[in-house]
């Protein structure tokens, strides 16, 4: 059977880019790629050499291919590997470069095929985001926005990320990658992000693709309008809760079967990794700034959260458990780590919102305030300390504990922690029970 296209008509309709290069890297033949990968005449590549359409960081590798010492350097076929070229507007592009060299009429020549990364599924910038450590919100953007385009085959889609889960409900949408300003279908999909809509129920799947009539009604009018005619909703997890969102609109029936199923499978599996990661390293984080008694920040976070946020309009109360080491000695250590426990719960209770509490040492405490007068400050720390000497809970040791406060105001310099410290010693050293103002 003769074949249906002569390879010239292969060569020229394929996506990548196919060069012949001399030995020393001359461009002798351009095949490929519509002829327009990085915007450059074809015709004006011939006679140069490829270099010269490499990035400058990317030079000297590919320098050291074509001047190296021949059959030492690289062999008659090797492993594609990744190459930033220069486009004609002065951008970098990252291709996949797959070079094979061939003697030909006794001549040693190259077949060099370029990919652009930008002809990759979404699911491959997924895992190579995922490779680089990106966020698990960085991830989904990049599926997002690499989901997004019009394609030869007139199929267009627009894919949107959903983050926030707050009581089951997705709270923010963005579109990553889209450069114009909001548009209607944008506006609906904002107002109408939360509530009842596919993304906020459980799927069977990772995702699910249905008609825009299924969706909330001024967001399905808006999509219409737009000439949107299905959503594939996928959904990325975190023990069984939706953690991020993927939203693509496609413009007819059939927009996400097949191939972006496939990709779809990929990409979510990928998003799942990168969130599960970001969970994890959350994790660590949180334990490497808190307290694993009490469940309060420790002396690190604490320092941190004073470093970034003092001002003269801010205080630090630094309180001691008086005669500590006595409950201790007559109830048990696990007595005593229950009176701490509740002493933290019941400080942690008197605080506001923005508020810092700290166990600094064994039986040690202290609260960063912020945006507080003197008075208020000297009212709190008078409260927080009443309420620290209340009877405690049955079972849990002594009837009750007393404290020694100490209160830095001001606490904009280096040394507010030392100051109410200095403080509350003071107060121990007058009798215990009291609060001393720095």
């Amino acid at each position: 059977m003769p074949n249906v296209l002569t390879p010239a008509d292969v060569l020229q309709h394929v996506r990548p880019m196919v060069l012949i290069l001399s030995e020393v890297g001359t461009i002798l033949q351009v095949e490929g790629a519509s002829l327009s990968l990085i915007g450059y005449d074809p015709a004006a590549m011939i006679g140069r050499n490829a270099l010269n359409y490499v990035s400058s960081r990317h030079q000297e590798p590919m320098l050291f291919v074509f001047t190296g010492p021949g059959e030492h350097v690289v062999r008659d076929r090797h492993a594609p590997f990744p190459l930033e070229l220069t486009g004609s507007d002065g951008q970098p592009m990252m291709v996949d470069c797959a070079a094979e060299r061939i003697h030909h009429d006794g001549r040693l020549l190259w077949i060099v095929t370029l990919m652009p990364h930008s002809l990759q599924s979404a699911s491959f910038h997924a895992l190579e985001a995922y490779g680089r450590g990106a966020t698990a919100l960085e991830v989904g953007g990049t599926i997002a926005e690499r989901l997004s385009g019009r394609w030869d085959l007139g199929s267009g889609n627009r894919s949107f990320l959903l983050a926030d889960p707050s009581d089951g409900a997705f709270t923010t949408v963005t579109e990553p990658g889209r450069d114009e300003g909001p548009d209607g279908l944008v506006d609906a999909f904002e107002r109408n992000v939360g509530g009842d809509a596919p993304w906020n129920r459980e799927l069977e799947g990772h995702h699910l693709t249905v008609s825009v009539n299924d969706l909330p009604s001024a967001l399905a009018s808006a999509a219409l309008e737009c000439g949107y005619d299905v959503a594939c909703v996928a959904l990325g997890y975190l023990e069984g809760e939706a953690q991020l969102g993927i939203v693509s609109f496609g413009d007819h029936q059939h927009a996400f079967n097949g191939t972006h199923e496939l990709i779809m499978n990929e990409s979510v599996a990928t998003l799942d990794r990168a969130i599960a990661r970001q969970d994890a390293e959350d994790q660590l984080k949180r334990a490497a700034e808190l307290d694993s008694l009490t469940g309060l920040a420790n002396r690190l976070a604490f320092s941190a959260a004073l470093n970034e946020r003092a001002t003269s309009k801010s205080a630090v109360l630094y309180i001691d458990v008086d005669h500590f080491a006595e409950i201790n000695d007559s109830f048990g250590r696990e007595a005593g780590d229950a009176v701490l426990v509740e002493i933290g719960h019941r400080i942690r209770s008197m605080c506001r919102p923005d508020d810092v509490i700290a166990r600094i040492a064994s039986d040690e405490f202290a609260v960063f305030l912020p945006h507080v007068d003197p008075t208020k400050a000297e009212r709190l720390a008078h409260s927080m300390l009443a309420r620290i000497c209340e009877p405690l809970p049955e079972g849990v040791g002594p009837e009750c504990v007393e404290a020694s406060g100490g209160l830095a105001l001001a606490a904009c310099d280096d040394n507010a922690v030392e100051r109410a410290d200095l403080a509350m010693l003071a107060g121990k050293r007058a009798g215990r029970s009291q609060l001393i103002i720095a």
